[in-house]
């Protein structure tokens, strides 16, 4: 940030959301608390400072910016927008390119704590991916998890149309020694249900908002198969397309309840999965 001129009164902390609205309220917070923001030449670190026509204020430093982008950040929790391709957490095969490794990274820089995984998306996965900054809660939350969640949802496009344009998918998943998830015909898996509703067709595909009752590793991939409507790009489950070189799943909104309160995060829809039905 290079040497500003004020043009209109306001408060310093509202100046500086407006200016890093690329960072969470307390990313800006921190701004001041570490002594980087400059106004007339010295040093401010009080939030409500009042800025005035004509006053010139600059950044002193490097600014951190969070390699991936971050829907919200608390003092408990943070949520980003995980792209496709990138794993939650570290594998035999790749240990450092992973959305836990990113995001503690970042906060380090910004001399805070590490982060805990909530919860976890497959590699292809896109949208929303809630990061938990302390690790009793985390710990309290995942017991419960079942409990406390509101909503999980997706947005998905699939091979072709289906006859039903809403309805629940019930299985039994179990999962290979080769790690391939299947559905069982005998109860000796654990039960996944996966409610959805078609939102769009094309005579190729069709949009579906998915509503996970149960989270179960590749769910959702493992339903549409057997249906047999694939998403489309899912070549580990039998798709026969992949136009956008990636799978078409994407976690558009996560909510739960925590100490009374209700937690919903939400990522936007990427447009090239909506655009597949032009």
């Amino acid at each position: 940030m290079k040497e500003e001129i004020i043009k209109e009164e306001s408060k310093l902390l509202d100046y500086l959301l407006k200016k890093f609205n690329h960072l969470s309220r307390n990313s800006v917070k921190h701004l001041l608390t570490n002594k980087q923001i400059i106004v007339n030449n010295k040093v401010v670190t009080k939030h409500d400072y009042l800025l005035k026509e004509g006053d010139k204020i600059s950044f002193n430093g490097k600014e951190k910016k969070a390699p991936l982008k971050i829907i919200y950040e608390d003092d408990l929790f943070l949520a980003v927008d995980k792209p496709n391709g990138l794993l939650t957490v570290a594998t035999d095969k790749e240990k450092e390119k992973t959305a836990y490794v990113e995001i503690n990274k970042y906060l380090k820089e910004k001399g805070l704590k590490k982060v805990y995984v909530l919860h976890r998306l497959d590699k292809d996965t896109s949208g929303v991916l809630v990061f938990c900054k302390d690790e009793k809660v985390k710990n309290e939350l995942q017991e419960k998890w079942n409990e406390i969640i509101n909503e999980r949802r997706y947005i998905a496009v699939i091979e072709g149309k289906l006859n039903k344009k809403e309805g629940v998918i019930k299985s039994f998943l179990k999962e290979s020694k080769t790690k391939m998830v299947y559905s069982s015909n005998k109860k000796d898996g654990k039960l996944s249900v996966t409610e959805y509703r078609v939102l769009k067709e094309s005579d190729k595909y069709s949009l579906v908002d998915i509503n996970l009752l149960t989270g179960r590793k590749n769910q959702i991939r493992v339903h549409f198969k057997d249906i047999g409507h694939p998403l489309v790009g899912d070549k580990k489950y039998e798709s026969n397309y992949n136009p956008l070189n990636r799978l078409c799943l994407h976690a558009y909104l996560l909510s739960f309840n925590y100490l009374n309160n209700k937690y919903v995060f939400k990522s936007e829809i990427p447009q090239e999965l909506t655009l597949l039905l032009k």
